[in-house]
């Protein structure tokens, strides 16, 4: 979702590193890592790149949770 937001602003993850006041290499590492606090993160991130992820976030999830109640009601 990040990567795909920088790619349309033309903007690299050392950009949005530099942004969020982490170090270079964090960058890159950070878009692709599993392990931090991920709402801070996109919560950060929404207000600098002007896209809110968390809404992003929320509507899959509201899409995963219709799937999984069709998929109970077909059992």
């Amino acid at each position: 979702m990040i990567q795909d937001e920088l790619d349309k602003m033309e903007r690299s993850p050392s950009w949005l590193a530099k942004k969020l006041n982490y170090c270079r290499a964090n960058g890159y590492k950070i878009i692709h890592e599993k392990k931090f606090n991920a709402v801070i993160f996109l919560m950060e991130a929404s207000v600098i790149t002007g896209h809110n992820f968390l809404k992003d976030l929320a509507d899959i999830i509201e899409i995963e949770m219709e799937l999984s109640k069709k998929t109970e009601q077909n059992v």
